[in-house]
């Protein structure tokens, strides 16, 4: 169970993500066209009486298209670019549905579910279910659910080519639960080698897949408030939760501006978790974590690492919680390679894991009955006690407040439910605010047992 207090988290967090993610934005009137599966009437999308049955073949430049309740085929977002003007694609609800013409509230209290891969081969993009995810609905309450549960399904989003400027948020993924199949893929969110630009990913649930959550080549990425499930990892398949690079050699230059900020992370096994290559990380405010009486396959170049041989450069790994991760294994909390440099690792709790802080600058973190040895820091911290209300059963709150933390300033001084880490003038270690509990949610399909 997630308990969230009234702090008045949602205003400041649309505020902080109106100033991250700046999309194009037009002075005139979008054209609204609605979809409705089933629908009769004229089905030119002018209202809900003449709905379009599923999205045309053709979709119009700055038009926006509501979806109903429904289940609808699997699509191909594929029209040409016009400048930056957006086509955007959302889920139907009581408070934004287009039209009032034809419109029953039994059309926006549902899911649009997409029986198959999302594909986008060209730019500006948005794809939004409006509800779900994010505390208080981590795994529950999405607008759009992809299903990629089939052997030969493929990828859930997957973008191909030069695609510039693509949102998609509010979207539950599920996989076909691994079969040890080389191919199709099976990732959550993917794109290929030809190099995709401003990536936002945003109140995701990604489950039960195949391979990786993310498989991304890409430079300009933003992912928050994504909850991460089990993944497979086989010997001929290798996988991670996030796969972030630009090529598999590591004599390439990698990914560049990256964000990965105020999300759960559940599930580790095959060479790492968030495994990376390139320069300019931010990785702040998220959970990583796992169940104690799961078995995982090892994950020894990190939670948040890199691949022997590559390289990473001025990652910033800000108040995050790794907790329970490696009582099972060999995995650690943290690997950045002999390559890397300008890494900082500052106001972390690190709780029964192992840590390699090597190519790093690092202080100011919470170590906890460690299962390595314990870095020396300036104002470090160290304990034998579990820190938290309930690890065992993945709550990761506080008990009590931390010493005092370094002040990193905005964008880091908000926790995921949008409270100050610096109101009480004393900034915390860790994710949470100690004035929260967070229970991540206990269904079968979170955590893999083996």
């Amino acid at each position: 169970m997630i308990r969230l207090q009234n702090f008045g988290y949602g205003a400041q967090l649309t505020l902080f993500a109106v100033a991250l993610f700046s999309f194009p934005l037009f002075a005139h009137a979008q054209s609204v066209f609605h979809v409705r599966a089933g629908a009769t009437g004229d089905n030119n999308g002018a209202d809900w009486n003449n709905a379009f049955t599923t999205l045309p073949a053709t979709l119009q430049r700055g038009a926006t298209y509501y979806l109903a309740d429904g289940s609808y085929d699997e699509y191909t977002f594929n029209d040409a670019e016009s400048g930056s003007a957006l086509i955007t694609i959302k889920k139907a609800t009581a408070l934004s549905h287009g039209t009032e013409t034809g419109w029953l509230s039994a059309y926006g209290d549902g899911q649009a579910t997409f029986s198959g891969q999302i594909r986008f081969t060209t730019g500006y993009w948005i794809f939004d279910g409006q509800t779900g995810g994010g505390p208080g609905s981590w795994t529950s309450g999405f607008g759009f659910k992809i299903n990629v549960t089939g052997q030969t399904s493929g990828t859930g989003i997957l973008i191909q080519g030069d695609s510039d400027f693509i949102r998609v948020e509010h979207f539950e993924i599920e996989g076909n639960g691994g079969d040890g199949a080389a191919f199709p893929w099976n990732d959550g969110v993917g794109t290929n080698w030809d190099g995709a630009n401003d990536l936002t990913v945003r109140y995701a649930y990604i489950h039960d897949m195949g391979r990786t959550a993310f498989f991304l080549h890409a430079d300009n990425i933003h992912l928050e408030f994504i909850y991460t499930g089990k993944f497979e990892s086989t010997p001929s398949q290798h996988a991670e939760i996030a796969v972030i690079n630009m090529a598999s050699d590591p004599a390439y230059a990698g990914v560049s501006n990256v964000t990965i900020a105020n999300s759960l992370f559940t599930h580790f096994e095959g060479t790492g978790g968030l495994m990376l290559q390139g320069d300019d990380f931010e990785i702040y405010g998220n959970v990583f974590y796992q169940d104690d009486t799961a078995v995982y396959h090892q994950a020894p170049n990190g939670v948040v690492g890199t691949w022997t041989g590559f390289k990473v450069t001025n990652c910033r790994v800000y108040n995050n919680t790794f907790g329970n991760i490696g009582p099972n294994g060999t995995a650690l909390g943290l690997f950045f390679g002999s390559e890397s440099l300008g890494n900082q690792v500052y106001n972390n709790i690190f709780y029964k894991t192992k840590v390699d802080t090597g190519n790093t600058t690092h202080n100011y973190n919470h170590m906890a009955d460690l299962l390595s040895s314990t870095p020396s820091e300036p104002n470090g911290t160290t304990s034998t006690v579990d820190p938290f209300v309930d690890s065992a059963n993945g709550n990761f709150s506080l008990k009590s407040p931390t010493a005092s933390a370094m002040n990193l300033g905005s964008p880091y001084n908000m926790d995921m439910y949008g409270t100050n880490r610096d109101a009480d003038g004393i900034w915390q270690m860790g994710a949470i605010e100690p004035e929260l509990e967070v229970s991540p949610p206990s269904s079968p399909t979170e955590l893999r047992v083996d």
